[in-house]
């Protein structure tokens, strides 16, 4: 069996639209690929994070799958949802009290304290 990964030998790595490749040519991961890269027990839902109505949907059938709990307080790796006014819009995973995801907008994969709405 291969040892978990280390969220934070990801950060860095840089950001790619539908990533699913850690290492070698064509590297790169986007919020979801980060997610599976950690997660490799979470379905991957076919998720376009570039497309949010994707990732809400992904949510929504998540809520549905019994191996989905909401958690008050995150704990690590632990799958959070982000977003703004309410909305969930970008997935990360919980690491030390930090978020570890990947956006466009960042470039890559970063470590950032959680700043505005997580959803455990």
């Amino acid at each position: 069996m291969t040892p978990p990964l280390d969220p934070a030998t990801l950060v860095g790595l840089p950001y790619r639209a539908l990533g699913r490749v850690l290492s070698g040519p064509g590297r790169g991961v986007d919020c979801w690929g980060l997610v599976l890269a950690l997660r490799p027990d979470v379905p991957d839902y076919g998720v376009d994070p570039d497309r949010a109505r994707d990732l809400v949907r992904a949510f929504a059938e998540g809520a549905r799958d019994a191996r989905w709990v909401r958690l008050e307080d995150p704990r690590d790796l632990c799958i959070v949802g982000m977003g703004a006014r309410g909305g969930l819009s970008h997935a990360g995973i919980w690491w030390r009290r930090r978020v570890i995801h990947a956006a466009s907008r960042l470039g890559g994969v970063r470590a950032d304290y959680a700043v505005g709405r997580v959803v455990g």
